[in-house]
C-alpha cells in the first residue's frame, strides 16, 4: 500500500512546482521529505522512511 501514498505525495510535489520538475528533482524531494522511522537513515526494511507531503 505504499505505492499509492508515494504517488499522491509525488503529485502534490509536482503541483507545487507547476508541473515543471525533473524526475531527479522529484526523487530528491521525496527523500528529503521522508520521515525517518528506522532511527538511522536508510534501511532495507523502510528505505528512507515514511513518505510525507511536508504539510
Amino acid at each position: 500500500m505504499a505505492s499509492p501514498h508515494v504517488a499522491g505525495v509525488a503529485a502534490l510535489i509536482i503541483s507545487e512546482h507547476g508541473g515543471n520538475i525533473s524526475v531527479q528533482q522529484l526523487e530528491r524531494e521525496l527523500k528529503a521529505r521522508a520521515e525517518n522511522t528506522s532511527g538511522g537513515g536508510n534501511s532495507s526494511d523502510v528505505g528512507h522512511g515514511r513518505v510525507s507531503s511536508g504539510h
